[in-house]
């Protein structure tokens, strides 16, 4: 049992009894079950204590179809109850309430009182409704010499969702920033669908040292692959593969250079570095259709440049690259942007490199249903026609 909250309230004398309670949840659903247990100390084993509830909640809220009850301390000074809520068939929204412990009767001293509890209406007869969504993966990291990182995958579509139901979602994070090949960012999960992470940019290519791969980006399972690095890299070495739902990192230039190719975008491949001296952009990506509040996401990162040149540009929350000679660790202006799961820009020999954008769910609902987080978990807002799921994993409820 996870304790999540704790209160003292009496005895701090040596020799005289102190009461400590804990709650397991303080959110829970019709049919799932609270438990609460009472820590004591100068307590004898075998005492009897009381308790009772109070709030928006009645006797047939529970299944002991009771508001008060007793308890007995063991012999570890602990002694619990557990409350189950009943599922009823009423539509009552959200209730909550405070439980109390207490000596002598069920209305005795309180010597301990719980935060108060959340009971999410989760019996409510079941509404079917059609809802749109966006779900968007982590945005791959830049590489620490150049490349640029991919965008996280990008998935509009609809699904037969229904109240009273707990869904799922993960919100993938964006790639974390990488001493040499970009990481790959986060998957997105949500409604039964996963958005994978973008790859992450590639570095150099130097074949004599272990430490450093052959400057292709890292492919994605399912997002845009990172761009390609041409410092010590053969020439036209291709950038990192993308998956069903992003395309390819840009390739190595095809001759001698030092500038990065761009990551992948939804909904274009990354370039490479046109001219062997001027990073490649990173590819476009998505945007988000205005009825779930619009904006750009998904977009590649853009490669960087180690000889001063220019660097590749970024679009779609995907960072440019850097130019200009290394730093430590790379500036934050080439980190993909929070939450469109943009790539992050190409480092030139900077490290560790610009991490990537992180992901995010947008899902639409009609305006008469509110939402809940059963057990929390989740950062969301809430607005008329959509909610937007910025980071976090638990469950989403629609009532």
């Amino acid at each position: 049992m996870s304790i999540v909250s704790q209160s003292i309230f009496l005895g701090f004398a040596q020799g005289l009894p102190t009461y400590s309670l804990g709650t397991s949840s303080t959110s829970v659903n019709e049919g799932s079950t609270v438990t609460f247990t009472t820590t004591t100390a100068n307590v004898p084993s075998g005492t009897t204590l009381y308790w009772s509830v109070s709030g928006s909640v009645s006797s047939s809220d529970f299944t002991v179809n009771s508001t008060t009850g007793s308890f007995t301390i063991g012999s570890n000074g602990q002694g619990s109850v557990s409350l189950t809520l009943s599922s009823d068939s009423s539509t009552e929204g959200s209730e909550s309430f405070t439980f109390y412990v207490r000596t002598g009767s069920t209305s005795g001293t309180i010597v301990a009182t719980s935060p108060s509890i959340t009971v999410n209406d989760t019996s409510v007869n079941s509404v079917p409704f059609t809802a749109y969504w966006v779900i968007l993966g982590g945005g791959g990291g830049g590489g620490y010499f150049n490349g640029g990182g991919g965008g996280g995958a990008y998935r509009y579509s609809s699904s037969t969702l229904s109240t009273g139901v707990n869904y799922s979602i993960t919100v993938g994070a964006g790639a974390a920033r990488s001493p040499y090949n970009g990481y790959s960012g986060g998957d997105t999960t949500a409604f039964g669908n996963t958005s994978p992470g973008g790859g992450g940019g590639g570095t150099r290519g130097n074949n004599n040292s272990p430490y450093y791969a052959s400057g292709a980006g890292n492919p994605s399972p399912g997002g845009s692959g990172g761009g390609a690095s041409a410092y010590d890299t053969p020439p036209g070495n291709s950038g990192g593969s993308g998956g069903s739902y992003g395309n390819p990192g840009g390739s190595c230039y095809n001759g001698a250079g030092w500038g990065g190719a761009g990551g992948g975008g939804y909904s274009q491949t990354g370039s490479p570095h046109p001219n062997g001296s001027t990073g490649g952009p990173g590819g476009s990506g998505a945007n988000i259709p205005s009825p779930l509040g619009g904006g750009s996401v998904a977009g590649g990162g853009g490669g960087g440049n180690y000889n001063q040149g220019p660097a590749g540009s970024g679009s779609y929350g995907g960072a440019p690259g850097s130019n200009g000679g290394g730093g430590n660790p790379a500036p934050p202006s080439h980190n993909g942007y929070v939450n469109t799961g943009g790539g992050g820009g190409g480092c030139n020999h900077s490290g560790p490199a610009s991490s990537g954008g992180s992901g995010l769910v947008i899902v639409s609902k009609p305006s008469s249903m509110s939402v809940s987080n059963p057990g929390g978990g989740l950062t969301l807002s809430t607005y008329p026609t959509y909610v937007r799921i910025t980071g976090g994993s638990g469950n989403l409820m629609f009532i």
